[in-house]
């Protein structure tokens, strides 16, 4: 109780200093010293250099209340040195002080200003802000939030402490559930993928050709999927892959069954090499695409087909998925313990229940931050291993510094 009596003890004479003072008048701090807080050398203090401009607002005791950049302390006088001024200042309207700090809110949208003075410097303020009233004269007002004073216009002002009506929740998001049925996608031209629907909102660009995933689109918003981060775009900077005009590719001749099948069974090729070519000769994946499988490949298995027990193979199948693949080769005169067959499954695989995933790994950039791009969404839709952000993340970086250079 003790500490709110001094309080308002400080906003009355606060406010009588002010009204000591009609005019606001320009001086130079003449050494080194110290602002204080109050007018009292045991309240809270700040050094301050020699030659620092001032404006003095009121004088008593001893004591001048200053401000500058609308912040206002208190210093001793005598440290204190008067400049001419170089133009007739804004006459400052008397204050009267108000018997203690009364809580008002702001009704409108509107200005601070740091004097009462529409010319002056000001911040934009929101409706709905609470702060204190020190003091009134006319049209102006005398306010303080967080130990900080301003001037605003009183009829801006409502007495007492308004509770804004609840700001209505945006219906939730099922992430999962939209990615489901998410279709590939490319941004059309350069722009920024925002946090929120809202082009105020944190926000990163985004280049023209880069692929996601369009989960739903919301008036002229778009929600938007890459490697496991969502955001929002406007709708009309994306085009769906489903919808875009793709030239048609040179034609190459693809490689016959006896091709494959002569370099599959080779001694003369590594494990790795034998992946790289069936992704990219037999399925058809970029060298980007290709390489990203491989990052996922070595961490799963080490190029090993025979790895594992419970989950085995290039990407430890397990469960049904292992009895499918064994089941595929078997039908296909595959050995299920091969790469061919294990290679020729998952191709399968990926068109029949991963769909997604083969269309991102069919449209993804040939560069190197395709490849990072290619590792990191295997990994995180197809693979989803333990610690999965951060093993897309670790997979994605194998791929675009060990692979791409190798294979590009």
């Amino acid at each position: 109780m003790k500490h709110l009596l001094w309080r308002r003890i400080i906003v009355i004479v606060l406010a009588l200093l002010l009204a000591l003072s009609a005019l606001a008048e320009p001086a130079v701090i003449k050494s080194n010293t110290k602002v204080y807080k109050k007018a009292s050398t045991s309240s809270q203090s700040k050094k301050v250099k020699k030659g620092l401009e001032v404006e003095v607002i009121a004088t008593k005791g001893g004591w001048a209340m200053i401000e500058r950049n609308g912040v206002q302390a208190f210093i001793k006088t005598k440290y204190l040195q008067s400049v001419p001024a170089t133009a007739a200042p804004v006459e400052t309207p008397a204050l009267t002080a108000a018997p203690v700090t009364t809580p008002v809110t702001v009704n409108q949208d509107t200005k601070a200003y740091k004097s009462a003075d529409t010319s002056s410097k000001f911040v934009k303020v929101k409706a709905g802000l609470q702060v204190d009233l020190i003091a009134t004269s006319g049209r102006w007002a005398l306010v303080e939030r967080n130990g900080v004073q301003a001037y605003m216009l009183a009829e801006t002002l409502t007495e007492g402490a308004v509770t804004p009506a609840p700001t209505q929740t945006p219906e939730a998001l099922d992430f999962e559930a939209l990615m489901k049925e998410a279709k590939p996608a490319v941004v059309n031209e350069l722009t920024f993928v925002y946090k929120e629907p809202d082009r105020h909102s944190w926000a990163v660009r985004a280049k023209k050709g880069l692929a996601v995933n369009l989960l739903t689109v919301r008036g002229s918003w778009a929600l938007v999927e890459r490697n496991g981060i969502y955001g929002y775009m406007g709708a009309s900077y994306l085009t769906v892959v489903d919808d875009a005009v793709t030239p048609a590719p040179t034609a190459t001749p693809a490689p016959t069954a006896d091709t494959i099948d002569a370099y599959m069974n080779s001694s003369s090729y590594t494990n790795e090499q034998k992946c790289y070519y069936y992704l990219t000769r037999a399925i058809g994946f970029n060298t980007a695409a290709a390489c990203g499988i491989l990052a996922n490949i070595k961490r799963e298995c080490d190029f090993d087909p025979t790895c594992g027990s419970t989950y085995y193979g290039l990407v430890q199948w397990n469960g049904t998925a292992l009895s499918n693949m064994r089941k595929w080769c078997a039908e296909h005169g595959y050995a299920s313990t091969g790469i061919q067959g294990q290679l020729g499954w998952l191709n399968v695989e990926l068109q029949a229940n991963y769909r997604k995933v083969y269309d991102y790994l069919m449209n993804v950039e040939n560069s190197a931050q395709g490849a990072y791009d290619a590792a990191h969404y295997f990994c995180y839709w197809f693979e989803i291993p333990a610690s999965r952000a951060s093993a897309s993340e670790s997979r994605g970086k194998l791929a675009r510094d060990t692979y791409w250079p190798k294979y590009s």
